[in-house]
């Protein structure tokens, strides 16, 4: 039987150095601003790195607006899949690509809602998710969701 360490936080050092790692010359990272972003955002769309294209947060607006789509939170997290969808396509990979997604709800009441719209989205193999209600969002938004997919080969 092992003995944890006196010291866990000695446990986390491997770990640690491995995430404080910087980009290696052959896996730079490459920043994606999606059609109609504001070209003010203080963040990228997109980022493409080691392997993975990181999306950023998005709420359920078109693309150039600034406003979110009517009817909820069903619209919502259809319209931000929609977006990703687009970027993801205009970086060669699709939704099948996606592998973990974060979602954000305003009320976890909507959970309902919000996976009816989100599993229409991903009608094959569903990427890992994490699902949070959290305080307040942006904009009033119902829904706020940032996905990880992988790159296509290069």
């Amino acid at each position: 039987m092992s003995k944890a360490p006196s010291q866990p936080f000695l446990a986390l050092v491997p770990f640690l150095a491995v995430c404080a790692m910087p980009l290696t010359a052959s896996a730079q990272a490459v920043f994606h601003q999606a059609p109609g972003a504001s070209e003010s955002a203080p963040y990228s769309t997109a980022v493409v790195a080691n392997g993975e294209i990181y999306l950023s947060g998005g709420l359920g607006m078109k693309p150039g607006e600034s406003t979110l789509v009517e009817g909820g939170i069903g619209p919502q997290t259809t319209q931000i899949l929609k977006n990703f969808e687009a970027t993801l396509t205009s970086l060669g990979a699709d939704m099948s690509d996606v592998i973990k997604c974060n979602v954000y709800l305003d009320d976890i009441g909507d959970y309902g809602a919000m996976n009816e719209a989100y599993t229409a989205a991903f009608p094959g193999n569903k990427p890992a998710r994490t699902t949070v209600a959290v305080e307040a969002l942006p904009r009033e938004a119902a829904v706020e969701i940032a996905c990880i997919a992988l790159a296509p080969d290069q």
